[in-house]
């Protein structure tokens, strides 16, 4: 159960919707950055673990408030 736990969590929220969200807010407002930057791929290990706490914590407040604006707009 754990295992699927974590996979759900880092897969999904960490490296899909939070990556893809950083990258598409940051193409918008004009910031050149690849998606390798933004994984910390290129980059040393600290930046590395940066990048994907980042990605963590952008994916999990785009997946909450998504789940909260689903709930309202089902319970109103």
């Amino acid at each position: 159960m754990g295992l699927i736990t974590e996979l759900i969590f880092r897969s999904f929220l960490a490296h899909f919707v939070g990556l893809n969200t950083r990258y598409f807010v940051l193409k918008v407002f004009g910031f050149k950055k690849s998606k390798q930057y933004l994984t910390g791929s290129t980059s040393n290990s600290t930046n590395s673990f940066s990048q994907n706490v980042l990605n963590a914590i952008v994916g999990i407040v785009v997946i909450s408030l998504a789940s909260i604006l689903i709930a309202w707009l089902v319970y109103s």
